[in-house]
């Protein structure tokens, strides 16, 4: 009898403690749309109390165990990476049961337009994306092939120290200045002349997860440099897992197609050679996320004909210069191969744990550049790029999730080295470039009005701080051959350039409305700038102090030192403003979205523009030329540039048929962008400055069309087909009016052919993938461009006449082509597999020119674009 007493006590003991075990504790698993289980998953529950939430991730097999919080809240929140929040409230029925939780994609989504992850349709801004998957699909070799392909966009490569310039909506300028190109979030600009070095980013196109491009004023939340928009780089890896890269490339470019005669010429090196390799590792867990990604990159030059550049009654573009050369001369020789190489090393580290978070971007180059005004055909001049960002930060939150914020701190250093040779490499030249900032912000996001319900009014408030100090910014030359040494100009060496800023942005949603809202105040504090060099050995010291009380007084303090106060720059503010409209998803999955979009934004010249052009101003006084003005007072500096966006965009969006379709209309006013003028003082030489360009007026039109589509096969596999179609019209009006000999305003804006401003761009890309195989078939095309505009153009008799310096350049259509092999596995128990792609650029080896710009105005049929390249590369994915 005791002996069933014992077995009866010790049952309902155990269904005791087996009851109590189950209710204290939660078992489920997370899948995805597709049933393939979610690792590494965030569940936890929803609590006032942090503590309570009792964070865990899914397993390998997506499950998961998670205690129940004390105080019953049995609310459980599942994130993940670029998939939709889950918010699932259980009943006590379900804590003895096993749950199924199934996460849904959100679609395309953005961090880069509102500092915090959205659907591209929500977002306030025309904002494109470039996937990884795209990237290899369409095998693009560098940075600058991927930004060519994407609508609205375009490039100009003179091959001279400025690099690779950034067009947009037909707008360029010599260096990019006016788009912010960052990588993770850290903003890439040197100071040195407040521009976005391609040579001194060098990224590694296997490094990239994503591109996002937004298009239009960003002031607001990222200051100056958001001029016409922003370019995020994201290399970033969530995965909670270890995965890796390694891969090398081999390829050849070929020389340039002969567009008058046909065919090819082999004078001279008919090939040039592409060589990179590669390396990614990334993963994390429990909290901790990194990527390590190192690249190298090599491409010599091709024996190009100076011919192809220059016109048949050539001369000497540099009078007052010694004429080292004749013009037939240059018509007969072949450019030496590696005038125009370069060579690339980088490195990329991105880490955080636990709310802190640190990125390491580090850019050595070597690149070959044209000198000045000065074709060659001397030896190769070698700039050497040593560019190092630095961010470290953290992120965090309250417990309930209301209010979060970002704080972080960033250090930009770099420094270049150039060589300068001319037609005779005995004559010689050296230049040094530096510029080193501290930056710090604090950026927050608060909740005003919260709910799960999307239908319901949500208010969310952004604010930021943020100051910056560019500490040295300088550029150092010695030209003695043209008499010029020791010559410094920038930043004096006491002195530093502050900004201080603060934003707010406010965002409100109510069922299918957002309004977006906000302005931005940036004040940049005085500075001094130093001016000193010896001519003829003489020496002449011109400084000038931006930010001191005027004084009549300060005219001539001495005959060799000019000093100059204009007064500080002005605080600017900077407005914008959106509305949202969106028609949800209909039973048949189509989907309308519609967007009014203002923007202003501002930009200021930096030091060495305003040191480097009063002193070209004042070396033009003294040698008798156009802008002669004793009265050193009333010298101009350089105003801020200025431009405002209007913008109406339509998205349809038909999930059935894998369509979405956008339709964008702007306008862009623009007032005193920087252009590079040229004229002749009275000594017969060439003076380039950089001036103010007055006032013009954009109206533009873009459509971009996708579609997806997919061919099903006897095999019951499908081929897929993804393709993409985009066309940019935009036409420019101006109120100079050039039948004016005073070169007055008009009093209404009248067309005007602007230079380095094609009408008409347009891309289309096709990409069929079956298995593991892909082939991408796409082309971009750049309408026509007229040359650089000189304001004081002479004539053989010595008259000014205004008017274009160069050909204009014919529109060119581009077309590549790429062949990819994915996963390709030689052991079934080998994690990961080989890929192997083959790449061609410019397939029809189509010759095109870049139109003429200032430091390359020998080239008065423009410069060659790139021809033919081939690339192979093979790589493992793990």
């Amino acid at each position: 009898m005791n002996t069933y007493k014992y077995l009866i006590v010790l049952l309902v003991a155990l269904c005791f403690s087996n009851s109590t075990y189950a209710q204290n504790f939660v078992y489920g698993k997370v899948v995805d749309e597709g049933n393939q289980a979610m690792i590494s998953a965030e569940v936890y529950w929803k609590t006032r109390i942090e503590t309570d939430r009792n964070k865990k991730l899914t397993g390998a097999d997506g499950t998961f165990k998670i205690e129940l919080p004390k105080g019953r809240d049995t609310t459980l929140v599942i994130k993940f990476p670029g998939y939709e929040e889950v918010v699932k409230n259980l009943s006590a029925a379900e804590y003895n049961e096993f749950i199924l939780i199934e996460m849904k994609k959100k679609g395309v989504t953005s961090v880069t337009a509102s500092r915090w992850e959205q659907s591209v349709y929500d977002v306030p801004a025309s904002t494109v994306i470039i996937t990884r998957q795209e990237i290899a699909q369409n095998g693009y070799m560098t940075l600058q092939e991927i930004l060519e392909n994407v609508p609205g966009l375009f490039t100009i490569d003179h091959r001279t120290e400025n690099g690779i310039s950034i067009g947009v909506r037909g707008f360029w300028s010599d260096v990019n200045r006016n788009v912010m190109i960052q990588v993770n979030g850290v903003n890439m600009v040197s100071e040195r002349r407040n521009y976005y070095s391609f040579e001194a980013i060098n990224m590694a196109i296997e490094a990239i997860e994503k591109i996002e491009i937004v298009r239009g004023p960003m002031n607001v939340i990222y200051g100056a440099g958001a001029f016409f928009g922003v370019i995020n780089i994201i290399t970033k890896d969530n995965q909670n897992q270890d995965n890796g890269i390694i891969a090398t490339g081999f390829g050849l470019q070929s020389k340039n197609n002969d567009a008058v005669l046909g065919g090819f010429r082999y004078s001279g090196s008919d090939f040039s050679i592409i060589q990179k390799n590669f390396i990614r590792y990334a993963g994390g867990g429990e909290g901790l996320n990194f990527s390590f990604n190192a690249m190298t990159y090599r491409r010599d030059g091709v024996g190009e004909l100076f011919s192809d550049m220059i016109k048949s009654d050539y001369t000497d573009p540099t009078p007052g210069y010694p004429n080292w050369v004749t013009g037939e001369t240059l018509k007969k020789d072949t450019i030496l191969p590696d005038r125009w190489s370069k060579k690339h090393q980088a490195l990329n580290v991105s880490a955080s744990y636990k709310g802190f978070f640190v990125d390491v971007n580090f850019a050595a180059t070597n690149l070959g550049h044209s000198a000045w005004n000065s074709p060659g055909p001397g030896a190769r001049n070698d700039l050497k790029y040593k560019t190092g960002n630095y961010q470290f930060g953290y992120t965090g939150s309250t417990r309930s999730d209301r209010f979060s914020y970002q704080a972080k701190v960033a250090y930009m250093k770099t420094n270049s080295e150039g060589e300068y040779k001319y037609y005779d490499d005995s004559l010689f030249s050296f230049g040094e470039d530096r510029a080193s900032t501290v930056r710090t912000e604090v950026n927050t996001r608060t909740s005003l009005k919260k709910s799960d319900d999307p239908a319901d009014l949500q208010i969310d408030l952004l604010t930021g701080l943020y100051f910056s100090r560019n500490l040295e910014n300088n550029s150092y030359y010695n030209l003695p051959e043209i008499k010029n040494r020791n010559w410094y100009t920038g930043l004096a060496p006491d002195s530093h350039v502050d900004t201080k800023a603060a934003y707010l942005q406010t965002e409100v949603k109510y069922e299918n409305w957002i309004i977006v809202g906000g302005v931005r105040l940036e004040h940049e504090m005085g500075y001094d700038i130093l001016d000193f060099k010896n001519s003829e050995f003489k020496d002449s010291i011109n400084e000038f102090e931006l930010g001191g009380a005027p004084s009549d007084t300060d005219n001539f303090i001495s005959s060799s030192v000019r000093r100059h106060k204009p007064g500080a720059p002005k605080p600017r503010f900077a407005p914008r403003l959106a509305v949202i409209y969106k028609i949800p998803s209909s039973e048949k999955g189509v989907s309308h979205y519609f967007k009014g979009m203002y923007g202003l934004a501002y930009r200021e010249p930096n030091p060495v523009l305003n040191a480097f052009d009063i002193m070209r101003s004042n070396y033009d006084n003294e040698n008798g030329g156009p802008n002669v003005d004793t009265n050193w007072v009333h010298l101009d500096y350089l105003k801020a540039e200025k431009v405002s966006t209007y913008e109406l965009g339509y998205t349809l969006v038909n999930e059935a048929v894998g369509m979405e379709v956008n339709a964008n209309f702007f306008l862009n006013d623009l007032e005193d962008l920087l252009a590079r003028e040229t004229h002749k003082n009275g000594k017969g030489e060439f003076i380039g400055v950089s001036k103010n360009s007055g006032k013009m007026r954009t109206y533009g039109v873009e459509l971009i069309a996708k579609r997806r589509f997919s061919i099903p096969l006897k095999n019951e596999k499908k081929i897929g087909l993804n393709t993409n179609l985009s066309i940019s019209y935009q036409e420019t009006k101006t109120r100079f009016n050039e039948d004016n000999d005073n070169g007055e305003e008009a009093k209404d804006f009248v067309p005007r052919k602007v230079s380095f401003s094609p009408q008409l761009l347009g891309t289309v890309n096709v990409i069929a993938i079956y298995d593991r195989f892909s082939l991408g078939i796409g082309g971009n095309y750049v309408g026509e461009m007229n040359a650089f505009y000189s304001d004081s153009k002479v004539d053989d008799n010595g008259v000014l006449d205004p008017g274009y310096i160069g050909d204009s350049t014919a529109g060119y259509f581009r077309l590549s082509m790429n062949v990819r092999f994915d996963n390709i596995r030689f052991f079934d128990e080998l994690r990961g597999g080989f890929y192997f792609n083959f790449k061609v650029s410019n397939l029809l080896n189509k010759q095109y020119k870049y139109p003429t710009y200032s430091s390359v105005a020998w080239a008065q049929r423009g410069i060659l674009g790139r021809s033919r390249q081939f690339l192979i590369s093979i790589g493992y994915e793990f």
